[in-house]
């Protein structure tokens, strides 16, 4: 798998240079956006002349915060921008309705991932070493008094990961199933404005509203009416900085490193930024990843190769199907549900077959970080669109050049 990845990814690396590389692509093109994301994130000598200014506009709202009421404003603007959001809304599919789609409503805030990390006594060395990188961060993006901001910082993560539900009551899905009104969602989670933050945030007036962690969000909603401003605001600076580390100076991205790369993976070097460049561009999740796997399929895959493997899956389904068919220890009713169920399954091999359109999401050379404050707002936009019309199924939700599987219950 892995010199199949290398490879794919050499393959990626030449359509993007050969894109930048095209002056006569169309203002506007894929091809033309592909081409600016990708010189705009390798052209470092710009991005350090540039410093930390592209990030004013994200540190200056957070130094605006002056009572709870703006503080919570901020978090539900930060839905569709680079920012932190506690409080986070999502879109998801409601288990109960077939083909509707809800706003969710969870919490986020652990930059290590695992709640573990801050509560386990074993990895109190990592929490060391974290605590250490927040304050170096910090000062690199010319913040006083640094190590007290770190410590404010990731206190707030501790706290956070209190009220984190535990990794098996997260795989939980009937325990997440919990589709409640706006007006009931107020009673369980009270302390918010939430008609207002999820107008704010751009989900509207929704008749009803998914709660998948209903104590956490609860506990949550505390935190923001209990915490002192000051800290929320260093922990959003850190975020923030963090978060667009990529885009900015050499002694970011060094910090950075030190710290994910060096001290908890071990690697004694960083991958090659252009690696970085493509799955920043085009990684699961991003905007331009429909427009690179279009190109990549154009270029590497055979005009055969999607007819063989779906022969190939088609008989594999014939064949599972037979052998259900013969199954003597299920009860013939139970045998006719599971030949149904697999019967409406959907495998999608290859290379998807529609491809989603980035009309309307602008990319300017020169600008990495605007790049990717425009591709958030793209990308949310995009997001709330499901809720308005369910998605196509037909789409891939991963890039063709990344050699990797996915599973989604929710479309099957």
């Amino acid at each position: 798998l892995n010199s199949l990845q290398d490879k794919s990814l050499e393959q990626a690396k030449a359509l993007l240079e050969t894109a930048a590389a095209d002056s006569k692509a169309a203002a506007g093109s894929e091809t033309r956006k592909l081409a600016d994301w990708y010189t705009s994130y390798l052209d470092i000598d710009a991005i350090e002349k540039a410093g930390f200014a592209p990030i004013k506009p994200e540190l200056d709202a957070i130094a605006a915060v002056a009572n709870r009421e703006q503080l919570v404003d901020l978090f539900a603007r930060n839905h569709g921008a680079l920012g932190l959001r506690p409080l986070v809304i999502g879109v998801d599919m409601d288990r109960n309705v077939k083909d509707t789609t809800r706003p969710s409503i969870d919490i986020s805030g652990l930059t290590l991932g695992a709640r573990d990390f801050y509560l386990e006594p074993a990895y109190a060395p990592v929490r060391k070493l974290q605590l250490a990188h927040m304050g170096r961060l910090l000062q690199v993006a010319g913040f006083d008094d640094p190590e007290a901001r770190a410590r404010r910082a990731q206190d707030m993560e501790v706290k956070i990961a209190r009220i984190t539900w535990t990794s098996a009551e997260q795989r939980d899905d009937l325990k997440k199933n919990n589709v409640i009104s706006v007006a009931e969602l107020s009673k369980q989670a009270p302390g918010l404005d939430w008609p207002k933050y999820l107008a704010t945030a751009g989900v509207g007036a929704p008749e009803k509203v998914i709660l998948l962690t209903p104590s956490s969000v609860k506990a949550m909603v505390e935190l923001v009416n209990k915490e002192p401003i000051e800290a929320w605001q260093d922990y959003m600076r850190y975020v923030a900085v963090a978060g667009t580390s990529p885009y900015l100076p050499k002694a970011a991205r060094d910090e950075m490193f030190e710290f994910l790369g060096k001290e908890l993976r071990d690697m004694q070097q960083p991958q090659p930024r252009w690696i970085d460049a493509i799955l920043d561009l085009g990684g699961t999740g991003k905007p331009l990843s429909d427009p690179l796997s279009k190109l990549y399929v154009e270029r590497h895959v055979p005009a055969d190769a999607r007819p063989k493997s779906k022969a190939m899956v088609d008989n594999l389904l014939a064949a599972f199907d037979a052998r259900l068919a013969k199954v003597e220890w299920m009860a013939p009713e139970t045998r006719a549900g599971a030949r149904e169920k697999l019967s409406k399954v959907t495998l999608k091999t290859i290379y998807p077959e529609i491809w989603n359109n980035v009309d309307g999401l602008a990319v300017v050379r020169g600008d990495p970080v605007g790049n990717a404050r425009r591709a958030a707002a793209f990308k949310w936009k995009q997001d709330l669109s499901w809720l308005a019309n369910y998605p196509d199924r037909r789409q891939f939700l991963q890039p063709v050049y990344l050699v990797n599987a996915y599973a989604n219950a929710a479309w099957n």
